[in-house]
């Protein structure tokens, strides 16, 4: 731990970037509203880093932000003619325009950063630890209303969270050491969630661990590069499935009979009821009304979409013959907004609120996900053992969570980051000090032949 403290603090001088992303992550947990918007900490700290970096801004080459750019402006783009087209009404278009607004500052702020002083995500990442104690005392979701807090919730979205960016912080201090026991810590992370937690982030933890176990057997320890081929890759799904259905065969033995607890067990027996049963499907969408219900409403009007915050009151009542949940219709008719709501799915919301463009965006974030994934795999530092699991979870809050605050500030670090260091046309220098400042204790820095 010493070392990765002194390759934050002590080899390089530290300058306002560096200072600027730690603020952001401390800040981050706590949030205000501003006009319909809610704003974060981390985005106010955002917005002022900009104007305070203005002068630094000779000093960085936006040439690699430009297809970023370009997503963010068309997904805009698909906010306006989606309004147009639905006659929509201000305030509700006001609140759907803030989402790439706000990504495309968040970008923007990371990406001056991290060119500035790559080391940058460093600091940002190694302050989570401490940010996230702040939901011991307040739960990081606005949207639990008081008349349907339980046990269950209040774990799933207060302490849930903690546990998950604590062993992110143990995996990341032993990687370097042994991949199996980073490996082993998601392992813990994985019974404790199963036992207490959603059974989504429950496999995903299972993932990371298997994931970091699989490293462990195909890197050389000597070495902190792993060439990926389109065997490994294939081999790498391979394994992704097999974890999937170890998961699944287990869950569905241990569920029913009260192994995992009383609260899976009732879960399990309401959501194996639906028109799918206790299918793999069926699983997936038990529960998960608002999330068909967006599916529907985006087979229905593919092009267009419905507009920012549409009524989506028919489709819930569609999609509960899927989901088997009639709770969330309760809550959408009873939130005050008149059944209106965004729903819980990053890629199908883009769709149904901003029409085909904003689907489009979101697709393509998926895409520069995949490629960060791939790249930090490869070429190992600091950084890799916080960003891999943060991409395996990334996949399923773009299938099944809503763009909230959290989803569009992910989107704004994700293309800074894959412009960067990662792309095509990121720089070779900065991309040269991204290894070199952040490389894993013990190791050299990955020379820039190498990373061809």
């Amino acid at each position: 731990m010493s070392q990765i403290f002194n390759q934050m603090f002590r080899e390089h001088r530290v300058t306002l970037p560096c200072w600027l992303c730690l603020l952001y992550s401390l800040v981050n947990p706590f949030d205000f509203r501003l006009i319909a918007a809610r704003v974060t900490g981390g985005e106010a700290v955002a917005l002022i880093g900009l104007v305070l970096l203005l002068p630094q801004f000779s000093k960085v080459n936006f040439r690699p932000l430009v297809v970023p750019v370009t997503m963010i402006v068309l997904y805009a783009l698909g906010v306006i003619a989606s309004d147009l087209y639905n006659d929509n009404y201000m305030q509700l278009f006001m609140r759907g325009i803030a989402k790439p607004m706000f990504i495309g500052m968040i970008c923007l702020f990371f990406y001056v950063c991290f060119s500035l002083a790559p080391r940058s995500l460093l600091f940002y990442l190694y302050a989570l630890p401490v940010a996230v104690l702040v939901f011991v005392f307040r739960a990081p979701k606005d949207i639990l209303d008081e008349g349907y807090i339980t046990e269950y919730n209040r774990f799933v979205s207060q302490y849930g969270p903690i546990l998950i960016v604590w062993a992110r912080f143990g995996g990341a201090v032993v990687y370097a050491k042994s991949k199996l026991l980073a490996g082993a810590i998601y392992g813990v992370l994985f019974v404790v969630l199963a036992l207490f937690s959603s059974r989504s982030d429950a496999l995903l933890a299972f993932m990371v661990g298997g994931m970091f176990v699989l490293l462990a057997v195909v890197k050389n320890p000597n070495r902190p590069r792993i060439k990926i081929t389109t065997g490994k890759i294939a081999l790498i799904g391979l394994v992704g499935v097999m974890f999937m259905s170890i998961f699944y065969g287990a869950y569905v033995y241990a569920a029913p009979r009260g192994i995992l607890g009383e609260i899976p067990r009732e879960k399990f027996m309401k959501q194996s009821q639906t028109q799918f049963g206790a299918s793999p499907i069926g699983l997936v969408l038990s529960g998960r009304t608002e999330t068909v219900a967006l599916l529907l409403a985006g087979i229905d009007r593919p092009i267009f979409g419905l507009g920012s915050w549409p009524i989506l009151t028919d489709y819930y009542y569609e999609a509960s013959a899927y989901s088997g949940d009639t709770q969330a219709i309760k809550m959408l008719l009873d939130s005050g907004g008149g059944g209106r709501s965004s729903g819980h799915s990053a890629i199908l919301g883009g769709w149904v609120t901003s029409g085909i463009l904003g689907a489009l965006f979101w697709l393509y974030l998926a895409y520069v996900v995949y490629r960060i994934f791939l790249k930090i795999a490869q070429d190992e530092t600091l950084a890799t053992p916080w960003l891999l699991p943060a991409c395996i979870f990334f996949y399923w809050h773009w299938a099944f969570s809503p763009i909230g605050t959290g989803a569009r500030q992910g989107a704004g670090i994700y293309l800074a980051l894959y412009a960067a260091f990662f792309s095509t046309s990121s720089l070779a220098y900065i991309r040269g000090e991204f290894y070199r400042q952040c490389r894993l204790p013990g190791f050299r820095a990955i020379s820039q032949k190498a990373r061809r």
